[in-house]
């Protein structure tokens, strides 16, 4: 980035996301899921992770926990997925008398040397975070370089990806003696000085992986923009009803993500140019309402996006053909914002404290055990009508069911797979709005599948969706 000595900048996979309508909507084809396997974990000890970044080799995690007073940021060698090993950790005051009194962003170099901290608690004020910029070129040895309050509004701070920079809004005086707001970017190797941008007020923030573009949502409009040159050159959406917000995923080809969230699942790809964000393309998002705008493959140069929600699914989305997206993989895991995916591996917690390594399967490559599957639908079959329906659902997707819609059959019939496969449709489906989009969606594959196997199949034990 020119401004901050850097002479390519990675713009990311999505820098937001916001409720836009207007365009149509392709339709996202679906596909099988592969579960994330566990491969390896470590117990940090005391305290709740707060957040968990990884290199883009998946070699170094840094992940941040929580305890009473103190974050502890431990650097984590993870070349070994099987048998992570800690390698070193520093301690950072928080001020906060509980672990859930602190909330502490972290964002991780590409290379794993360099960590920068936000830190915000009620000890520190409500209009105030902490910056620590930490040296993790010796992982046995992390060091703090520096520590800085600043001053921002709502204690609300956007950091980079990489680590190179953070942005936050402030309250100034104008001439008049009325509040007015200026939002400062700022590197990390030059703390005293920033990049001022006065047009913006008060929003949710984001930055680039590279802090070459920052998001921005006042509550009316989102607006991007490029901080590479001289002159900031700003890009807005058109206006729309409803909220929008600032995310922090990222792309290198200068799309912006933009999705209504909560709402619809509705998802837009917006191009710059000619001072607009205008839509290049629109889908479905795989997540449904639940999904949540973070992206788990931060500092990745590939075309794709991953992001998850707090149900427990991972979906990646092949964003090479901006025109054309696709949904060519998801997985079931605790996915949640904490998690972070490198080189196929899921890093996320299975405790308040324990870092948990899967490898995720792609759902080609993924096993397919139709036996398993089979002892499943038996059992299933000998409970009363409704009992332990979730359980149940569970049970078959642990054992494969995603995959099995379109694999081949071995070791059962024809005839005893489109049971199968019929039995699960109409579990889910009858289960109305308590089943996940990504679940509807896969038990209307599963109908297809079974109705192609044996037109004649009829599920059993379960009433079928009305």
């Amino acid at each position: 980035m020119s401004r901050f000595g850097r002479c390519t900048v990675k713009i990311a996979k999505a820098l937001a996301i916001a409720l836009l309508c207007g365009t149509s909507v392709c339709r996202v084809p679906v596909s099988t899921s592969a579960p994330a396997f566990p491969v390896g974990k470590i117990d940090l000890g005391p305290g709740v992770i707060q957040s968990i970044r990884t290199t883009p080799d998946g070699k170094r995690v840094i992940v941040v926990v929580n305890t009473s007073n103190t974050s502890v940021i431990d650097v984590i060698d993870t070349r070994r997925p099987e048998a992570p090993h800690l390698d070193g950790h520093v301690d950072i005051e928080t001020g906060a008398f509980d672990v859930d009194q602190a909330l502490v962003q972290a964002a991780l170099s590409p290379d794993g040397r360099r960590v920068l901290l936000a830190t915000t608690s009620r000890a520190i004020g409500p209009d105030k975070a902490v910056m620590t910029f930490l040296d993790t070129a010796d992982s046995k040895n992390p060091a703090v370089l520096w520590k800085r309050e600043i001053q921002t509004l709502g204690a609300q701070v956007a950091l980079s990806n990489d680590a190179s920079a953070y942005a936050a809004t402030v309250r100034v005086d104008d001439s008049k003696g009325g509040a007015d707001f200026r939002t400062l970017i700022t590197s990390v190797a030059e703390p005293g000085r920033s990049i001022a941008l006065d047009h913006l007020g008060p929003g949710a923030l984001s930055l680039s992986d590279e802090a070459g573009f920052l998001a921005h949502y006042d509550g009316y409009s989102l607006t991007a923009i490029d901080i590479r040159e001289t002159n900031p050159v700003s890009y807005v959406s058109a206006p729309a009803s409803g909220a929008k917000h600032a995310c922090d995923a990222a792309r290198d080809d200068g799309l912006i993500v933009a999705s209504e969230g909560s709402t619809t699942g509705r998802v837009e790809l917006l191009g710059m140019g000619s001072s607009q964000l205008s839509p290049v393309s629109a889908f479905r998002s795989p997540l449904g309402n639940s999904a949540i705008c973070v992206a788990l493959n931060r500092n990745d140069s590939g075309r794709d996006i991953i992001f998850s929600d707090n149900g427990g699914m991972i979906v990646r989305m092949d964003l090479r053909d901006p025109r054309h997206p696709a949904k060519d993989g998801y997985w079931r895991a605790r996915g949640s914002f904490t998690s972070a995916v490198a080189a196929g591996m899921l890093f996320d917690e299975a405790g308040p404290s324990v870092l948990q390594i899967s490898k995720l399967e792609w759902a080609d490559r993924a096993p397919v055990d139709w036996r398993k599957l089979d002892a499943v639908y038996t059992q299933a079959m000998q409970r009363p009508v409704g009992v332990e329906r979730g359980s149940t659902i569970d049970a078959f997707e642990t054992a494969g069911i995603f995959n099995a819609i379109s694999a081949r059959i071995t070791g059962v019939t024809r005839q005893r797979a489109a049971l199968i496969l019929r039995y699960y449709s109409t579990l889910v489906g009858g289960g109305g709005t308590q089943s996940s989009t990504i679940q509807s969606e896969v038990a209307k594959a599963a109908l297809r599948r079974s109705r192609k196997l044996d037109p004649t199949a009829r599920a059993q034990g379960v009433a079928s969706p009305s």
